[in-house]
């Protein structure tokens, strides 16, 4: 179900993340702004593919954040951000009509897991899913749906985007370092196989903490295994960033 900005009735409260091209209202969400979903938005489909995607899927989109960055990186896409949360819609909507790419960023109320389609085949699906396993209720039922692993899995967005990705369509996806191996296997199952994957760590020398990898189809073709990349957000000091992280994030954070 697509909401109308006109008829909706909410009103912005002042609670806004300021990027260097869009800003976010993220009041009452039930996931907030954070790094992964930054991460996610800035090294989706980085130099993976000799066309740029045209059609981009954000599958649990919250407040916009990753469709709103794609929407800023691919000036040719038309992008469908979908979330099931009411509260999280509204201010998705909000923000994607507020921003400079009001006409190609189209906000969806719906679950992913049940979705039909319009759009037969998608030349990008990213999601930042839930994937805590044994969280307690949160303070917010808003905030409850956005952590659990219950209301949309990392599995469960790998075998809905296998049956909607373009022949040369990527999945791309930021979860726990320690689901590796087990998204690989039930990769396996549904056709897809990983071309990127790189290890985020907070400092140098941690174990990382989050995987940001991408899927995509096998078909007949014999692909090359993809080998694990690292990123390093922070420098010596919590206080100071990588260059790596800095370069990332730069076309997007006012600060830098």
């Amino acid at each position: 179900m697509e909401i109308d900005p006109e008829h909706s009735s909410f009103m912005p409260s002042g609670d806004l993340f300021h990027f260097k091209q869009f800003s976010l209202e993220q009041a009452g969400c039930g996931m907030r702004i954070g790094t992964d979903g930054v991460l996610l938005g800035a090294w989706a489909s980085i130099d993976t593919r000799e066309e740029t995607p045209l059609q981009i899927l954000d599958a649990g989109c919250g407040t916009g954040l990753i469709a709103l960055m794609l929407a800023q990186r691919y000036p040719r896409a038309e992008v469908t951000a979908l979330e099931i949360e009411p509260t999280a819609v509204e201010r998705a909507t909000y923000n994607a009509v507020q921003s400079p790419f009001s006409s190609r960023v189209r906000v969806v109320q719906a679950d992913f897991s049940t979705w039909q389609a319009p759009q037969a085949l998608y030349d990008l699906i990213v999601s930042n899913p839930p994937y805590y396993k044994n969280t307690l209720q949160a303070r917010s039922e808003a905030r409850h749906t956005a952590r659990a692993i219950g209301f949309l899995s990392p599995k469960e967005v790998l075998r809905r985007a296998s049956a909607l990705l373009s022949s040369q369509g990527i999945v791309a996806l930021v979860t726990p370092y320690d689901q590796l191996e087990e998204l690989r296997m039930f990769a396996f199952t549904q056709g897809l196989t990983p071309t990127r994957l790189t290890a985020v760590h907070t400092t140098p020398g941690k174990p990382p903490k989050r995987l940001l990898s991408e899927w995509t189809r096998r078909g007949g073709q014999l692909l090359q295994p993809a080998s694990l990349q690292t990123l390093v957000i922070h420098g010596d000091t919590i206080a100071s960033y990588s260059p790596e992280y800095l370069d990332l994030v730069r076309p997007f954070y006012t600060f830098l």
